[in-house]
C-alpha cells in the first residue's frame, strides 16, 4: 500500500497459512501504509504464507483489487556469545573482577547458534599475565539444541584453595557469519575469590592502603600489604586496617606509573591467612563521586599561586565607589608563602568578547595583601561584570575571578515578614499566614496592596549517620520550583 491502510475489517481480510492462528487481530499492528505480524507460533528455519484479500483498502477506499499471497522464510535467530567481565581494553592484557568469597564460586556465560569455539580455565600464575589460546579446549556444540539460547555454569571451586585464589578464564568463540563487520567472542577474564576489599589513596609523600572484609566490613589488621614503586616495600595493616607507605621527597615521580599521568596504576597485593587479593587503583574511583578528586602528586613540590580576592559587596549601582582587598600567596607542599611583587587588576563585563573598561596595577605588602577602588561609570549598563586579579606578567591560568552585578534600584523602605506556622500539614488541611509589613524607618505599612501565589518542589529525604551518604528517598535532588497558581 501506498498510502496509510483502512483499519476497520482489515483483519477479516488477512489469513496466514497457521492452523492454530483463526483470528490474526490479536497478532497484528497497522502503522500507516505498514503491517506488522507479531507472537505468531513460528518455527525457525520453516516457510509461512499470509494472504492478502482483493479487498483490502486504504483510508481513501482504493482496493487492493487482486489477493496477494506473500511467503515467508522464518530465519535461525541470531548467533551471539556473551562472556562475564566486558570487554579487554587493556592491550595485551585481562579483565580483572573480584567474587566475593562468601558466595559461591561460580560465573555464568551464554550462547546461541554457535558451531565452533574453546574454552579454558584453570589457576591463574602471575596475575597481571596472558595465556596461549593454544592451551584452550574445543567444545562440541553438535549436541546444543539451535535457536535456544544456552547458559553454562563454571564451577571455580577446583582451582581455589581453602575457598579462595584467582582463576584465570579464556573464551574464543567464532561467529559464523559473514559479514565484513563480524567479529568473534573472544574474552580474556581472571576472577579472585577473596573476602578482602581494598582501597588506595596516593599522594606526593605517601601512599595509604586500606582492607576490609567484603563479607562484614570490618577492618582486617595484621594483614601483608606490598607495594612495587621501583622499590619493592612492604607493610602490616594496623587496627584500623591501614597501611602506610612513606615516601622521600620527589620519590612518587619514579615511584608511581601513571596513565594520563594523573592515574596510579602500580599493583597491590594483600595476604592474610591464606586469602590474597590484587588491585590495581587506576580507574577505580571515580573522580565525580564521593570527595574523591583526580590529581597530579608528582608536581605536589611545584609551586603554584594561590590568591584570594573579595569586593566590598556584590551589587553595585552605575556611578558607585567598588572597593576590592584579597591576599595572594604561594603554596608548596602544604605550606603558604606570601607573594612580594606586583599586581594587575581589571573590570569587564562577564562575557568572553568584552574589553576591559578600567584597571589598576600596585604591588603587594610584606604579608602578600593588595587593595583598591574603582569608580564605576555613570554610565555603566545593568548586568553580570567580572574583577580580574593576576600576578605582573603571570599567565591566563592564574587569574583569580569574582562576579558582582550592576543594577539600577531604589534602596528598599519598608519590609515584609510572614511565617508559616512549623507543624506538618495534610491534605485539605487549612493554613493562616499572617503577614505584616512596616516601614525600615518605624510605624507600620497600612492600606498597601499585595499579592501572592503558591509553588512546589520534590524533596528528598536521607537517614542519618555516613553510612548514608550518597543515598537519598524520594523524587530525587534536581527537580526545581514549580509555580501552581
Amino acid at each position: 500500500m501506498s498510502q496509510p491502510v483502512e483499519k476497520k475489517n482489515a483483519a477479516s481480510l488477512i489469513s496466514t497459512s497457521f492452523d492454530s492462528v483463526d483470528d490474526i487481530s490479536g497478532h497484528m499492528e497497522i502503522w500507516e501504509n505498514v503491517i506488522r505480524f507479531n507472537n505468531l507460533p513460528v518455527v525457525y528455519g520453516e516457510s509461512y504464507t499470509v494472504t492478502l484479500s482483493g479487498e483490502l483498502s486504504d483510508i481513501y477506499g482504493q482496493e487492493l483489487g487482486s489477493p496477494q499471497e506473500i511467503e515467508i522464510r522464518v530465519p535461525d535467530a541470531a548467533s551471539y556469545a556473551s562472556f562475564p567481565g566486558g570487554r579487554v581494553y587493556r592491550s595485551g592484557g585481562y579483565n580483572h573482577r573480584m567474587l566475593e568469597a562468601q558466595f559461591q564460586p561460580r560465573i555464568i556465560y551464554e550462547y546461541q547458534n554457535v558451531d565452533e569455539g574453546s574454552f579454558q580455565a584453570g589457576r591463574a600464575g602471575y596475575l597481571y599475565g596472558r595465556t596461549s589460546s593454544a592451551e584452550q579446549i574445543p567444545i562440541d556444540f553438535s549436541a546444543k539444541k539451535r535457536n535456544e539460547a544456552h547458559y553454562e555454569i563454571v564451577d571455580l571451586s577446583p582451582w581455589l584453595d581453602g575457598g579462595y585464589g584467582s582463576v584465570q578464564l579464556n573464551w574464543d568463540f567464532k561467529n559464523p557469519s559473514n559479514e565484513r563487520w563480524a567479529n568473534d567472542w573472544q574474552q580474556n577474564l581472571i576472577v579472585q575469590v577473596t573476602d578482602l576489599g581494598i582501597t588506595l589513596r596516593y599522594a606526593y609523600n605517601k601512599i595509604i592502603v586500606w582492607v576490609n572484609r567484603l563479607s562484614t566490613g570490618e577492618a582486617v589488621s595484621g594483614a601483608d600489604v606490598k607495594i612495587y614503586t621501583g622499590r619493592e616495600q612492604t607493610a602490616a595493616t594496623d587496627s584500623a586496617g591501614l597501611a602506610v607507605f612513606e615516601l622521600a621527597d620527589g620519590e612518587c615521580r619514579t615511584a608511581y606509573s601513571f596513565q594520563n599521568k594523573s592515574q596510579f596504576s602500580r599493583p597491590v597485593t594483600v595476604t592474610v591467612n591464606g586469602d590474597r587479593a590484587d588491585f590495581i587503583p587506576a580507574g577505580n574511583h571515580s573522580s565525580y563521586r564521593f570527595g574523591v578528586y583526580g590529581g597530579k602528586p608528582y608536581s605536589g613540590d611545584a609551586e603554584r599561586p594561590v590568591s584570594f580576592l573579595f569586593t566590598d559587596r556584590g551589587l553595585y549601582k552605575p556611578g558607585e565607589s567598588l572597593s576590592f582587598r584579597g591576599i595572594d600567596r604561594n603554596l608548596k607542599l602544604g605550606d603558604f608563602a606570601p607573594y612580594q611583587g606586583k599586581w594587575d587588576i581589571e573590570l569587564k563585563k562577564n562575557d568572553w568578547r568584552s574589553k576591559p573598561f578600567a584597571e589598576l596595577s600596585g604591588e603587594t605588602t610584606l604579608e602578600g595583601g593588595f587593595y583598591g577602588e574603582f569608580e564605576l561609570p555613570e554610565d555603566l549598563e545593568p548586568g553580570v561584570y567580572e574583577l580580574n586579579y593576576k600576578r605582573a606578567g603571570g599567565s591566563k591560568k592564574d587569574i583569580r575571578t569574582i562576579l558582582f552585578q550592576v543594577r539600577s534600584f531604589r534602596r528598599l523602605n519598608f519590609q515584609l515578614q510572614a511565617s508559616v506556622p512549623d507543624r506538618l500539614y495534610f491534605a485539605g488541611d487549612k493554613i493562616a499566614v499572617p503577614v505584616a509589613a512596616s516601614y525600615l524607618a518605624g510605624g507600620g505599612m497600612g492600606n498597601a496592596e499585595y499579592s501572592y501565589f503558591w509553588t512546589k518542589k520534590p524533596v528528598y529525604y536521607r537517614p542519618g549517620g555516613n553510612e548514608w551518604d550518597g543515598w537519598s528517598i524520594g523524587p530525587g535532588r534536581t527537580g526545581g520550583s514549580r509555580r501552581l497558581s
